[in-house]
């Protein structure tokens, strides 16, 4: 579900960068923003790159299980699960006048389509009902921290927030059988 979710806000911003600027090299990846010696891969140069930083629970939705009477006794289901992912988009192009114009289009692109879902997109992951977005702020402090943390000198970025909203509507946690009042 996180690759899913991850790979559509990919392909989306790649097809709109490609049509954008008519190119047709995809212009951003999944992954992180250093290999293991600390260095660029070259597979992340002159790429915007999307790295999932955080993921926690919503907890707007804690307690409600919907649940579903059969004639044998309540059927109680798992609750939708909403996921709020924090996904850094990183410009690592050499051209810095670049790396500001594909992360410009980037920003536009979320500020016009701030939320995901099967009507827009035919292959949507099932098992999401929607993706919305919304951009994180960070004060100079906790950017500071950021980029110390990935280890990396700061580059022109972007900080967004995906709200995953999931639904298992099939997956039965547990069936409570009826009581028999005749027995």
């Amino acid at each position: 579900m996180l690759y899913d979710a991850l790979a559509i806000i990919k392909d989306e911003l790649n097809n709109h960068l490609n049509l954008e600027f008519g190119l047709q090299e995809d212009q951003v990846v999944l992954g992180e923003l250093l290999d293991d010696s600390g260095a660029v891969p070259k597979k992340n140069e002159n790429k915007l790159v999307l790295s999932l930083l955080q993921i926690e629970e919503e907890n707007s939705l804690s307690g409600q299980f919907p649940a579903s009477r059969s004639a044998d006794g309540d059927i109680i289901s798992a609750k939708p699960q909403a996921l709020n992912l924090e996904v850094l988009v990183s410009s690592l192009f050499t051209d810095y006048s670049e790396a500001l114009r594909m992360l410009s289009t980037t920003l536009s692109f979320f500020q016009g389509r701030p939320f995901f879902n099967a009507v827009e997109i035919s292959n949507f992951p099932q098992e999401l009902e929607r993706l919305s977005v919304e951009m994180v702020r960070l004060s100079y402090a906790d950017r500071y921290h950021l980029w110390k943390a990935l280890g990396s000198r700061q580059r022109p970025f972007l900080l967004f927030r995906f709200r995953l909203l999931t639904y298992e509507e099939h997956m039965v946690l547990r069936e409570i059988s009826a009581i028999n009042q005749n027995a």
